[in-house]
């Protein structure tokens, strides 16, 4: 087997991988290894030889390679490992619908793509950008991610969305330690209170419960704290307001 180029066919590309392994590897292979693995670096060679012949003599056939680079160049893709679901960064979070947007895309970059062409574009998008687990999103209980970044409950601090923090979770509000909610108060002052003898008075106890209530909400490992909250009475009393309330500072998409 030879290279075009006669000054480096088999021979010698093994002679240059032997003298590169000798002065830059601490172990060493045996003549057969290198041998092998020259071969596969021909072969490979060879092969994408052959594909770039192929292209030019048929300009319109789809180079498949080239559209999933553009692709990964434009987004930030992941895969999960059980399902192959492939999902993208988007606005803080990696969201669903990565094939969707792998299809219409594709279909925009070149002419002729066909759903073969989409589905070998989406697995060298799979193989190249990984497989993950599902327990590898959002795994640090300590962070929580917000609209205007990522809160750490440790430090307070807050730092910028990264598309190597891998969330799939994010609570649609901005953290402001200064903030005041002089209307949530008044509702919770009315909702959760009792008589007294010289009239009604909040509840401090049976507020600062709902509080907690809702803090636990934040905290991802929080059935490590068994606790269950179960609202009662009669109705009209802002039960459902407060679940409301509560569901648009979570998110709709991330309550069941």
């Amino acid at each position: 087997m030879r290279l075009k180029n006669p000054e480096f066919d088999e021979s010698t590309l093994f002679e240059l991988a032997r003298q590169y392994e000798r002065n830059n590897c601490s172990d060493s292979n045996s003549n057969d290894k290198i041998n092998e693995l020259v071969l596969q670096a021909i072969n490979f060679t060879d092969e994408k030889r052959a594909e770039r012949k192929k292209r030019q003599q048929n300009p319109n056939e789809i180079d498949i390679y080239k559209i999933a680079a553009k692709l990964m160049s434009e987004y930030d893709f992941r895969t999960l490992e059980k399902s192959k679901d492939i999902l993208f960064y988007s606005d803080g979070k990696y969201r669903e619908g990565g094939e969707e947007v792998i299809s219409k895309r594709s279909r925009k970059l070149a002419k002729n793509v066909f759903n073969r062409h989409i589905s070998e574009i989406k697995g060298i998008i799979r193989d190249e950008t990984g497989y993950i687990s599902h327990d590898e999103f959002d795994k640090d209980s300590h962070i929580i991610n917000l609209k205007q970044g990522l809160f750490n409950l440790k430090t307070g601090t807050i730092d910028d969305h990264s598309t190597d923090y891998l969330s799939r979770v994010r609570i649609p509000i901005y953290y402001n330690p200064k903030a005041t909610c002089p209307r949530f108060d008044k509702f919770l002052d009315s909702s959760l209170c009792f008589c007294g003898v010289c009239g009604i008075f909040p509840d401090e106890k049976k507020i600062r419960t709902v509080l907690e209530m809702m803090a636990y909400t934040l905290i991802k490992d929080s059935f490590l704290l068994g606790k269950a909250f179960m609202n009662t009475g009669k109705g009209s009393n802002g039960k459902s307001l407060l679940f409301d309330i509560l569901f648009a500072m979570l998110g709709k998409e991330n309550v069941s």
